[in-house]
This record gives structure tokens, C-alpha cells and sequence, in this order.
């Protein structure tokens, strides 16, 4: 495909006019790059990577802090709106994927755009990265919240949170509501009190103020698609996100000594689909009850698909109930759908059917119903796959056709069907081929020589693995005939010896397209490169009788050879004898 840039030169003077070149030049390639993916995407899913880019490319600019306002602004319109103004701010959308599951996450999301539409392929790219919208959405939206670079506060925590807050109005997500809670019941209600039923993707933060122990109870009245967590920031900067369990659309949170925090916030987010609104209501009501604690330990928080996790929720307390009454269940993957039933075995294991980052919950409930929720994250580790394969058969001519089969690669999360091979002919480190599934290809090679085929085969997370094999290819023609002249065939250290090969020959090779290159000495060391020029000349420094080499080669890679002696003498000098002829003539007299 093609595309092209058009950059107006209207950049802004302040603060730096190179700095704003910059991530202009880095927003609209990524949009030139983005055509060749669909051109024709959504605009906030086109506009939040162009942006998101910008960040990626030069970290220190931070021009796209600009945008963040509009989301922070207004955190209950839909994640992936058409209002092209809003676009760009969605980008921080982006930087929570990048940072938490990768770049490449990012880049999958359009490599998915090629066969797939909007949020579709934001939906791949993260099972790919071991997570899901609906599990990502209330973390990011928790994480807006919290905005925060503390570990503590991980995963919901951004590496320039400090940054983000200087940019965004008032320092903070906006909250939809304050409510002050004295002890006297109250319901709250997002439409009438609101004023609106809660956008699509997106979020709402209510917030608490109150010196009583009260419960909070959520009560979706349309839709089963929400979030609810609660939000505590400490004195000290750490804030404790609990998941509020939900079901049938109704869930309760117990806060006690709520003036001990800086701020309790009920975070309300919608993940449903494009269109999907929704309204809901916040009872709340003084209550003399204290909620369980919920704990829990894991054997490890890292290992792979093969792993045996043991998780432990013996150490939940209540101040009610004795711990050995208190009941738990488990989510192994974070989606808040419970995946065991209520048991008062505190004991439990677990294997991870795919790598990936597990938000792992127990939520715990005593005697009189009151519940919490722990949270630990486990990360599976993705692990190489297997790269192996044959080939029939090892030793050909130019005419074999070698089959190659990678059919016996292998990966622990990824079937061998869906593994992805590509093979380099030479393993000249130039892929010869792209990314297929199939395993199966042929392949010739024109010239004989020893060949070294390398294969990469790339599992569904993007790890990869080469293996290498060797074939040898033999010529199936004769040889070329190789014979060259020289003249004089006898000189000086001064004489400009001419060699012509014009007489080389082959049956297969014209003989202007046979290559040849020679060795003046027949040392075994070619002085010359591969040329289809035939006649050269060369000049000896020292008299000595040499042995000059010919090396031929045809189109079939085949070699024939032909050396010739050169007789050199030091200037001046001859080799030869020289006589000069004197006549004597000798006469005889006879005397008496």
C-alpha cells in the first residue's frame, strides 16, 4: 500500500517549535501506518494511537498531556466516542495497556484491525496478553483514580502519574457526586441525581463523606455489564481498591472508620457495548456491623501453564464470626464471575490454562452476610515454543525440490495449528518468507553449494524460537573448461603481462556469463574477485618463475580450473645465452 504526509508549516512557536515537529512527524506516521492496517477505523481508536505514539517516540515532550482533561473532565463518556475532540485524550487508554501488558499489545490491536472492527480488536490483542476488556476496563478506570507511580498501588498505578496530575485540571479525576452521609438513610440515583444514565464504557466516582460506619449498597436497575469498586486513600498516599461482588446486579460495600482516609470513593464503571446505557442506585445506611477481612497467601506469584498454585485464606478474620465459620470462594481470572461455591475451606489450587496476568480474588463472608474482597495478582509466564523440523532429502541437485515440515514444533499454551512459522532459504538473517500457519513449503536452490535453512516459529504471544538444518546441493552439468594464454609468456619485472580467458567454455553458461578470478602466485589465495571480464593484465614485482591459477565458474556454481607457467627475470637481464659469431679462416701452406 501507499501513503503519503502532508505537514502544514504552522507549528506552534511555544514552548519549542522543533519539540512540536517532533511529535507531529511521530502522530502522522503512525496514522500513515495505520492505513495500510484500515484505513477506515474508528476515529478514537486511530486518534488515541497516533497520540499514544507521540509519548512512546519522545518521552520527555509529553505534548499529548494537553488532551488528558477530556477525559479526566468528563470520565463518564464512552471510552470509544465519536466526538472526534475527545479522541485524542483516550490515549492514556493506550498507555495503561503499554505499561501493564506491553507495546507490542498495541500493535496487535491493529494487526487485528486488518479482519476486525473497533473494540473487536482491542478484545484479541488483550487475550493475547492473558487479560480481557472486562476485566482491564474497572483497572483502568480504578487507575484514574488512583493516579499514582507508588508500587504499592500497582496495577493501578502509571509511571508518569505525577506528570498527568500537573496537566489535568485540579489534579484529579472529576467526581460526579459528593455525598455527605451522617447516619440517616439515603439513596442515590444516577438519573435523577445525576442526571444521566452512565455512558458505555466508561465511569462515574461518587464520593463519601462521612465520620459513621456505613454500608453502601449498588443496585444496577437495566443492566448486569457494571463494575463497582471501592476506593480508600490513605494519609500516606497508598489507596486500597476493593472489589465490590456483585450479583444480579446487586453487590454492598461496608466501610468502617471512614474519617481515618483522605477520601472513600465508589467507582462505578460500565463496561457494556456501544449504545448500552445504564442507571443505577446508592443506598446508603449507618451500620454498628464490621465486615470480615478478607487474606489470603499464594505458594508463588509466578510460574507457567504447568504450575500448581496453592492459595491459602486461612488468615481472614471477623470480629463476629470465628474464622473457622467464615465462608470464601474464589475467581481465579479476575472477570468477578466465581468460579467455586461458598465452602469454609480455606484451602484451595489452581492451574492457569494460558499465560497471562491473573487478578486472583477471594471474597469472604461471615454470619451475618457482610463481605470483603482480597486481591492477588499471579503472573503466568508465557514459555517458548519448540522450533523443529525435516526435510527431504538432505543431499539434491539444482533440480531437487527439498520438502521442509515444521509440523513437529511445539508450545506449552499455544496447539501446534495456530503456531506461526517463516523460513530464511540461506540463513543469511533475511526472511524469506512471511508468518503462515502452515507448515508445510518447498523449495529449490539454482546453485550447488551447502546450504543452512533457518526456521522461526512464533507462538500466540509473540515469543519465538530458530532451529537450523543443512542441505547440500550438487550441480547436475559438467564442469566449465577452463584455459587461459598469456603474453609474453617470458618477461621482465617490468613487462605488463596480458592474460585472456576469452577461451573458457561450458555446456550449460554462455561463455560471457562465466566467471572467473585468478591467483597470480597459486598460493591458494585468489587475488582477484568473481568478474565476467576475461582479459586482465598484472605486472610481477619479483623475477621468479610462477605458476598463475585460473578459477572458472558457471551459472550451476560448478568450478574447472587451469594454470600456466610465467618465467620472470629482473630487468635487463636474460635467461638465455648469447653468442656472437666470429668466421676464422685458417689457411695451409706447404713448404719445401
Amino acid at each position: 500500500y501507499y501513503s503519503y504526509m502532508v505537514l502544514e508549516n504552522d507549528f506552534k512557536l511555544q514552548p519549542s517549535p522543533q519539540n512540536d515537529i517532533k511529535v507531529t512527524v511521530a502522530h502522522e506516521f503512525n496514522h500513515a501506518i495505520q492505513v495500510g492496517y484500515d484505513g477506515t477505523e474508528e476515529t478514537w481508536l486511530m486518534e488515541s494511537t497516533a497520540t499514544w505514539i507521540e509519548d512512546e517516540v519522545y518521552d520527555d515532550i509529553n505534548d499529548n498531556y494537553q488532551f488528558l482533561d477530556k477525559l479526566f473532565k468528563e470520565p463518564d463518556m464512552a471510552l470509544d466516542t465519536t466526538f472526534t475532540s475527545y479522541a485524542y485524550s483516550r490515549w492514556i487508554f493506550m498507555r495503561y495497556i503499554s505499561e501493564h501488558y506491553g507495546q507490542a499489545t498495541v500493535r496487535r490491536i491493529w494487526e487485528h484491525a486488518v479482519t476486525q472492527d473497533n473494540m473487536d480488536t482491542v478484545e484479541l490483542a488483550l487475550l493475547e496478553a492473558g487479560t480481557d476488556f472486562a476485566t482491564l476496563f474497572p483497572r483502568f478506570t480504578a487507575a484514574n483514580y488512583v493516579l499514582s507511580d507508588l508500587a504499592p498501588n500497582a496495577p493501578y498505578d502509571y509511571e508518569e502519574a505525577d506528570g498527568y496530575k500537573g496537566a489535568i485540571s485540579g489534579g484529579a479525576i472529576e467526581t460526579e457526586a459528593i455525598i455527605p452521609f451522617n447516619g440517616t438513610p439515603l439513596t442515590y440515583n444516577s438519573f435523577t441525581d445525576g442526571n444521566e444514565r452512565l455512558e458505555h464504557r466508561s465511569a462515574e466516582y461518587i464520593e463519601v463523606e462521612s465520620t459513621v460506619n456505613f454500608q453502601v449498597t449498588f443496585e444496577s436497575y437495566d443492566s448486569t455489564d457494571f463494575m463497582v469498586q471501592g476506593a480508600l486513600r490513605h494519609p500516606d498516599g497508598r489507596v486500597t481498591i476493593k472489589q465490590v461482588s456483585l450479583s444480579g446486579g446487586q453487590g454492598t460495600w461496608v466501610v468502617t472508620d471512614p474519617a481515618t482516609y483522605d477520601e472513600v470513593v465508589v467507582i462505578v464503571t460500565n463496561r457494556g457495548d456501544a449504545d448500552e446505557t445504564a442507571g443505577y442506585d446508592l443506598t446508603f445506611q449507618a451500620t454498628s456491623e464490621t465486615p470480615p477481612t478478607a487474606s489470603f497467601t499464594a505458594s508463588t506469584i509466578s510460574g507457567t501453564i504447568d504450575t500448581v498454585f496453592n492459595f491459602d485464606a486461612s488468615a481472614s478474620t471477623d470480629t463476629q464470626t470465628p474464622a473457622s465459620q467464615l465462608e470464601v470462594r474464589w475467581d481465579w481470572d479476575g472477570d468477578w464471575v466465581w468460579d467455586t461455591d461458598w465452602s469454609t475451606t480455606k484451602t484451595a489450587t489452581h492451574s492457569y490454562t494460558a499465560p497471562g496476568t491473573y487478578n486472583t480474588a477471594v471474597e469472604v463472608r461471615d454470619g451475618v452476610d457482610l463481605r470483603d474482597v482480597a486481591t492477588r495478582t499471579i503472573t503466568v509466564i508465557n514459555t517458548q515454543p519448540a522450533a523443529a523440523f525435516s526435510v527431504l532429502p538432505t543431499v539434491g541437485t539444482t533440480e531437487t525440490v527439498f520438502q521442509f515440515d515444521a509440523s513437529a514444533s511445539s508450545d506449552y499454551e499455544t496447539p501446534s495449528a495456530d503456531l506461526e512459522v517463516r523460513w530464511d532459504w540461506e540463513n543469511d538473517g533475511g526472511w524469506d518468507t512471511e508468518y503462515s500457519t502452515v507448515k508445510q513449503i518447498t523449495h529449490s536452490y539454482g546453485l550447488s553449494n551447502a546450504y543452512t535453512i533457518a526456521l522461526e516459529v512464533r507462538d500466540g504471544q509473540g515469543l519465538t524460537n530458530t532451529t537450523t538444518h543443512t542441505v547440500t546441493v550438487q550441480a547436475t552439468g559438467s564442469p566449465p573448461t577452463a584455459t587461459f594464454t598469456v603474453s609474453p609468456s617470458e618477461g621482465y619485472t617490468n613487462t605488463v603481462f596480458s592474460f585472456d580467458a576469452s577461451g573458457c567454455d561450458d555446456d550449460t553458461t554462455p561463455p560471457t556469463e562465466l566467471q572467473v578470478r585468478w591467483d597470480w602466485e597459486n598460493d591458494g589465495v585468489f587475488d582477484t574477485e568473481w568478474s565476467t571480464t576475461k582479459v586482465i593484465t598484472h605486472t610481477f614485482d619479483t623475477a621468479n618463475t610462477y605458476t598463475v591459477a585460473l578459477l572458472v565458474k558457471d551459472e550451476e556454481g560448478l568450478e574447472g580450473s587451469f594454470t600456466r607457467t610465467v618465467q620472470v627475470n629482473e630487468a635487463g637481464q636474460s635467461s638465455s645465452a648469447s653468442f656472437v659469431y666470429i668466421p676464422i679462416v685458417l689457411k695451409s701452406y706447404s713448404s719445401n
